[in-house]
């Protein structure tokens, strides 16, 4: 359908621009794994507590601070270790994020995406379509014979060097005679040799 196709070029748009964006930044901003996640964490903290505190999450809390609803041991190792693992997966996605290009980060990505999709055609009743899945392992394996494009050889400015035509001015030197520009060549030379 036309909403289908929309959705899908709008979220491939955001996230090839996410994709390459966050890279850039990565790059230009000197920082710590550890500070990236936890200034990661702490801005979307920012943006949730006004959001729990709004929700049907306020009433549960009020309980839970009252007394009215019991705080259980199951509870809060449900939450403690929801907070590690989200911890492990931001330092996990900002090291690889570091270390690989943002085409094989995305790549990275769809991959345990795929694994996700896995889990739930075995797991669940409800799921997406054979055909669905078969659209998700070609875009895998079409994937794979992608190769990042070399980089390209950034010029040298000292091997630069004018050419030198027999009597002309790179041989003549400053000063226009021939001997006063072989002078210059074996300065040259002797400079080469001490660095």
């Amino acid at each position: 359908t036309t909403a289908a196709i929309f959705w899908g070029a709008f979220y491939f748009v955001v996230i090839s621009t996410e994709m390459v964006w966050v890279k850039h930044i990565l790059n230009h901003v000197q920082m710590s794994t550890w500070t990236r996640v936890k200034v990661t964490n702490l801005v979307t903290a920012l943006f949730m507590v006004p959001v729990m505190l709004t929700g049907d999450e306020r009433v549960k809390l009020i309980g839970i601070l009252t007394g009215t609803i019991e705080r259980t041991a199951i509870g809060a190792l449900a939450v403690t270790t929801s907070c590690v693992a989200g911890f492990g997966i931001s330092f996990s996605g900002f090291k690889l994020r570091e270390t690989v290009s943002a085409t094989t980060f995305t790549f990275v990505g769809v991959v345990c995406k795929f694994a996700t999709v896995l889990v739930n055609q075995l797991v669940w009743t409800h799921h997406g379509s054979n055909v669905g899945a078969l659209v998700l392992c070609a875009s895998i394996a079409l994937s794979i014979v992608y190769k990042a494009p070399k980089k390209r050889a950034t010029p040298d400015p000292s091997a630069s060097v004018a050419p030198e035509v027999e009597g002309g001015p790179a041989e003549r030197g400053a000063g226009g005679s021939l001997a006063h520009g072989r002078e210059d060549d074996e300065a040259t030379e002797t400079t080469k040799l001490v660095k």
